[in-house]
């Protein structure tokens, strides 16, 4: 277990063991003590990639992506990127920003063309937050999140946040909404936005609240 995953754990120490802390569409519910587990099993998966590797994602609004950027960002440089850009656009944020792997839902074939169209390594993540990850050689980086601007004044611009600033983000959020433990958040963000990591987990997780995702954002699901 890295520092940075040490860190996570710390962090989230005050969650109820039998407690529900995660809950979904379809039934989706998870415990304190079972998101711990789950977190510990995707930080073992992820052991075939140096930490610092550079992973990009087109990952769909759900439960199992939550779940897994959590872990990610603690280990690899996290690149989520929006899937309803054009095949162009997407390609163009693999090049330039020098992704080395590509991570999407499994069975996704417009994901593996892209992966081949920019020579690059496909990992999947399933329903149940299982990753197959290939191996891959490189040197140590520290970890985070390279966040994408909108780009509404060119091309999308890459900023990078370490975990620490992640953490430190989610602490000032929790401390000025004064979230406790009975404090339940709605996670109605897309997968690719910075708050979907901090605000909507981050934050309500630390204090040993919980959180619900509505993938779907219509009224009626909200």
């Amino acid at each position: 277990m890295t520092i940075f995953q040490t860190t996570l754990f710390n962090m989230i120490d005050d969650l109820p063991a039998q407690g529900v802390v995660l809950s979904g569409p379809n039934g989706f519910s998870m415990t304190g003590s079972a998101l711990k587990a789950r977190l510990q099993e995707l930080g073992d998966m992820m052991s075939t990639l140096p930490q610092g590797t550079r992973v990009a994602t087109l990952l769909p609004d759900a439960p199992a992506t939550a779940i897994s950027l959590l872990a990610l960002v603690h280990h690899v440089q996290l690149m989520p990127i929006n899937p309803s850009l054009s095949d162009r656009e997407i390609e163009k944020i693999l090049t330039d920003g020098h992704a080395a792997i590509l991570l999407s839902a499994a069975q996704d074939a417009r994901a593996a063309r892209l992966a081949h169209a920019c020579s690059l390594p496909l990992a999947t993540l399933n329903d149940e937050s299982i990753l197959q990850v290939p191996a891959l050689r490189g040197d140590e980086k520290e970890p985070g999140l390279i966040l994408l601007t909108s780009g509404s004044t060119g091309a999308p611009k890459r900023v990078p946040l370490r975990p620490a600033q992640l953490h430190q983000s989610s602490r000032r959020i929790a401390q000025s909404l004064k979230l406790g433990a009975d404090d339940c958040a709605v996670h109605a963000l897309p997968m690719f936005h910075i708050g979907a990591v901090v605000d909507m987990l981050l934050a309500p997780l630390l204090q040993g609240g919980s959180t619900v995702i509505c993938p779907d954002r219509t009224p009626t699901a909200l």
